[in-house]
């Protein structure tokens, strides 16, 4: 404010000054102001009309944008900047005001988060090394997807297995959410792959009826040997507490990965159920071929 010795001599101010351009005056009160372009407005203020200048770095600029800061509850930081505006000029005034907001502990407190629990341990079915692939694995279910069956338009379920030790992955295709349908998926997935030692699931009512089938017809497998690498005599079926899917994200993520390469190889209009089944199994052999034999290939 010294810099104006005579207000009426714009030379006074040095051209690198940064109010140079704000072209001050000093009022009746020996106020600093800004020259404003709003003079023959009838509805503004004359402190809307020329506000008062602050220096941005000044301690006495920093209590004003506090104590407006506060008057409007800490909150409306849009509504705060104009008001000051219609006072004031203060050079980068945004950037004071989130300062001001950053160093205030009423919004320190009220923008606090918890602390995060500690990750856990993983499961031992994790960390299963030197074991047969799918011997440990986590199904899920998702769809649902429309297929065209005859001139009908039905709908299907993608069945998802993944070894939770090597995160191998298996897809099947059940006919509905029955526990009929998911005792089918699970022969033709074991069929393909043996008997699992341990699987898990969420509590979806499908899968628990299959639990209790899946058990009885197992010691019918077993007795027949029509399965020859059957490494247990039963399966232990593991079902995750209620409400704590988080506990099912090894799966879960996978899903995701799925249906947008499913989105992307297969139209979302309604398919051929044959041509569904053949989506789902066509990427296990893909690029695995050796002469006249194919090798499977999880993914």
């Amino acid at each position: 404010m010294n810099l104006l010795s005579n207000p009426q001599v714009g030379k006074e101010i040095p051209k690198s000054s940064s109010v140079y351009t704000l072209n001050p005056f000093l009022d009746e009160r020996q106020v600093m102001r800004m020259h404003g372009r709003i003079s023959a407005c009838e509805y503004a203020s004359s402190d809307a009309m020329n506000p008062v200048i602050l220096p941005k770095d000044h301690y006495i600029t920093k209590l004003i944008v506090q104590d407006y800061h506060q008057r409007y509850h800490h909150r409306n930081h849009e509504t705060v900047l104009n008001e000051l505006r219609q006072v004031y000029r203060i050079a980068k005034l945004r950037r004071l005001l989130g300062k001001i907001k950053a160093e205030c502990q009423t919004c320190k407190n009220q923008r606090a988060a918890p602390k995060p629990p500690p990750m856990a341990d993983l499961p031992s079915a994790r960390l299963a090394a030197y074991t047969r692939p799918f011997s440990y694995v986590g199904i899920d279910y998702f769809g649902p997807m429309t297929v065209a069956v005859g001139r009908r338009i039905e709908k299907r379920w993608g069945v998802l297995v993944t070894c939770l030790t090597i995160r191998a992955v298996h897809l099947e295709i059940a006919h509905s959410l029955s526990a009929d349908s998911c005792i089918m998926a699970l022969r033709t997935f074991m069929a393909r792959r043996g008997v699992p030692i341990q699987i898990y699931s969420d509590r979806g009512t499908n899968f628990v009826a299959t639990n209790k089938e899946l058990r009885e017809s197992l010691k019918e497998m077993d007795q027949e040997k029509v399965i020859q690498e059957i490494t247990s005599q039963n399966t232990q079926w593991t079902f995750l507490p209620p409400a704590s899917p988080h506990m099912g994200g090894a799966w879960e993520r996978l899903i995701q990965t799925v249906k947008v390469k499913h989105s992307m190889d297969i139209p979302s209009t309604s398919f051929p159920a044959h041509g569904r089944c053949v989506g789902a199994t066509y990427p296990d052999g893909q690029g695995q071929s050796t002469g006249n034999a194919t090798y499977a290939k999880s993914y």
